[in-house]
């Protein structure tokens, strides 16, 4: 009987330290909340528009995406920002809390995929 209490109480220990420690140590957002991202970039993935470098992560209760978008270098500033704003606008819809960050380069340019 007083094994099965320790055995409890080490169990419970070890679930409240890793809870605690979880809190204060980034990790990436979970396979579901990643494969919703991935299915809505998808619609604005075409023969045109390339993203790639997909990072996700969790800091506390805030989670964190960044991601980069290829678009065709001759096409104007208004383009390149309408683009990434109604990506922005799509993935805050599966991930409301999200802070998002989009980098914008020239689909043409092979520096654009050296972190892919």
């Amino acid at each position: 009987m007083a094994l099965v209490v320790a055995a409890n109480i080490v169990w419970t220990g070890v679930r409240i330290v890793r809870r605690s420690i979880s809190g204060l140590v980034d990790v990436s957002l979970s396979a579901g909340e990643v494969s919703s991202i991935h299915k809505t970039l998808e619609a604005f993935q075409q023969e045109r528009v390339r993203v790639h470098s997909l990072q996700t992560r969790r800091s506390g209760a805030t989670s964190f995406v960044t991601l980069n978008v290829l678009v065709p270098g001759q096409w104007t500033v208004q383009q390149g920002h309408e683009l990434p704003d109604r990506l922005e606008a799509d993935i805050r819809r599966v991930q409301p809390d999200a802070i998002l960050s989009t980098h914008l380069e020239p689909l043409g340019d092979p520096a654009s995929m050296r972190d892919a």
